[in-house]
Parts: C-alpha cells; structure tokens; sequence
C-alpha cells in the first residue's frame, strides 16, 4: 500500500511539473500546439460536412410500408434460420432510417445469439448520431459478449449436483 501511495505521488507530482512547464520564464509551448492556436487575424476553418454515413435517427426518412414489410420478414427469416450467416443479412438493416428496423436487426441479432453479431453492433454505435440507438447498441454487443449460462461457477455446481446425485429425492409425504 505504501509503495502504491508512493507511485501515485510521484505521478501527481511529474504531472504537476509537466503542466507547469510551459509558465516559466524562457520556456516556450510547443510549435505543434501553437501552430493550431486561432490567432485574431486568421479566420475559422470551414465547418464539416454531415458524413453520409452516418445514420441520424433524429430526422428519419419515411420507409415505404412494402419496404419495411420486407425487410422485417428478412430480419424473421434470418433469425428463425440459426446460421452464423444470417448476421450478413441482419447487419445492414442496422443502418437503415427507419428506427423500427434498427430496432429490429438489434432485437433479431440478440436473438442470434451469434458473437459475429458483437463486431456488427460495435461497428454500427460507432456510425450513429443518436445517443439512445448507439447506446442501445453497445449494450446489445455486450450483453452477446456474455459467457453462457452453463459456463458460469453457479451452473458448474448445479451440474456436479445432479451427477453427484442422478435420481432425485422422493417428495415428502
């Protein structure tokens, strides 16, 4: 413990200097940073561009009901198959305008239980605007990262339960 409290002083107190530094007298910041500092008489850089790839879930673009119809019997069928490929034909409704079918390739990805699936939902949140969709999907990812049941200490112990004793006890009368 005290090796540790040690450590961390030493970390403040070099942080401390380094932050410091730049306020002595003769010490000059560096030219990296100053090159990026906006000086009275230059003007702002132009602002970005939206990135067209980029699903906004705030102005949602109105899908065709025979689209929409289609793409969710996609999402079903995919789901219902069981394939590791069926993440493939799940994955670009991700991206779609429409929150309902975003919802439903998270939903139908879970449902997959693929870990393929994980890569698909991290790549889609890093692709979102909208706060609630990206964290919906991440905690969509995470929970697919989560090991098995059977895989767990408490399932391990039930299991070695039930051979340790096959037939279960009489009810009591």
């Amino acid at each position: 413990m005290k090796r540790y409290l040690a450590f961390s002083l030493l970390a403040v107190a070099i942080s401390l200097g380094f932050a410091t530094r730049h306020r002595e007298v003769g010490v000059r910041p560096d030219p990296a940073v100053e090159a990026h500092r906006v000086s009275a008489g230059k003007e702002l850089p132009a602002p970005r561009q939206p990135d067209p790839k980029r699903v906004s879930s705030r102005t949602p673009e109105p899908v065709p009901p025979e689209e929409r119809d289609q793409a969710l019997a996609v999402i079903e069928e995919a789901v219902a198959s069981y394939e590791a490929a069926a993440v493939k034909r799940i994955s670009p409704y991700l991206s779609s305008p429409d929150r309902d079918l975003r919802n439903a390739a998270r939903e139908g990805l879970i449902q997959l239980g693929e870990p393929d699936g994980i890569a698909a939902l991290r790549l889609a949140a890093t692709r979102m605007s909208d706060p609630a969709d990206i964290q919906a999907c991440r905690e969509a990812a995470d929970f697919l990262e989560l090991p098995p049941w059977t895989e767990t200490p408490a399932a391990r112990e039930m299991i070695a339960e039930l051979i340790a004793h096959p037939e279960p006890s009489p009810p009591p009368p």
